[in-house]
């Protein structure tokens, strides 16, 4: 009933008010206020990053890959197939553009996801991003103007994602 790690990653407050904790060690606990106790979720994982999007969805970033929130189930669900090599990138960074889709940063690539569609394009080292430089958990940020600020170790990748017309090049079941 209390929380599971002493090394906190990430705090979310959610639309209803809950809060999950992520430590690197011992998964999400979310603590229901009323109550004042923790429910544990994913507690093998190191979880790097949470994001809430604009449907409401709660997601997870861990070394072995991207989970989801299924309300309905109270569990965390791995949003790929966990033989995916998007599994083997890790996530540690999760953010949304105001076309609804999901931007997630890996230690090696910016990733766009559809989250409807499963779409989803790696922009690595062919689009200058240097291959362990985004080592650093979060460091994400959306302007008023809708460009998505990405930090690494030497700085920030700054874009418009409308900008970008490069099309996913397939899409994973």
């Amino acid at each position: 009933t209390s929380i599971s790690s002493n090394i906190i990653s990430n705090i979310l407050e959610d639309r209803a008010g809950d809060l999950w904790i992520g430590g690197l060690e011992g998964g999400i606990n979310r603590l229901n206020r009323k109550t004042g106790k923790f429910k544990r979720y994913l507690t093998e994982a190191s979880i790097h990053c949470m994001y809430q999007d604009s449907r409401g969805t709660i997601w997870a970033g861990t070394k072995q890959g991207l989970y989801l929130f299924n309300m309905k189930e109270d569990r965390f669900m791995m949003f790929f197939d966990p033989l995916t090599d998007i599994n083997t990138l890790g996530i540690v960074g999760i953010i949304e553009d105001n076309s609804k889709n999901l931007w997630l940063k890996s230690p090696s690539a910016i990733i766009k996801l559809n989250p409807i569609t499963k779409e989803r394009f790696t922009y690595g080292s062919r689009f200058g991003i240097v291959p362990g430089s985004m080592q650093y958990l979060g460091g994400m940020f959306k302007n008023k103007q809708g460009q998505l600020l990405i930090g690494y170790d030497n700085g920030f990748y700054t874009f418009s994602p409308e900008e970008l017309a490069l099309k996913p090049n397939f899409k994973i079941n």
